[in-house]
């Protein structure tokens, strides 16, 4: 694991006080990558799930939380608006931390 992955772990196990570890019990994407203005988050969940967002920039400082609250098994998008959050150019980490565990890409905006 990186190093900036702790905060994110930290971050869930205090605000749960569950312990989460990699999984691939769902899909997690983003296009386009790199990003300009817009994405799309693309999740694909096999059950019902608590599901939440957290977006890292490089030195793993958490920019952005974004709670869906339950999603339902299947196919889920969803839009992220980076031109309004007024983000600089970089490498960012998001991290899709659920129940049963987290998956995390990384991203480019340009």
């Amino acid at each position: 694991d990186w190093p900036f992955i702790i905060n994110t772990d930290f971050f869930f196990k205090f605000s749960t006080g569950l312990d989460i570890h990699e999984s691939d019990k769902f899909q997690f994407e983003i296009f386009p990558n790199p990003l300009t203005e817009k994405g799309t988050f693309l999740i694909q969940l096999e059950e019902k799930q608590k599901v939440k967002i957290v977006v890292q920039n490089i030195n793993g400082q958490i920019i952005q939380y974004l709670d869906k609250g339950n999603l339902l098994p299947g196919k889920h998008e969803i839009r992220w608006d980076i031109y309004n959050e007024r983000l600089p150019p970089g490498i960012y980490f998001c991290s899709l931390i659920s129940q049963i565990g987290k998956k995390t890409i990384k991203i480019l905006i340009q």
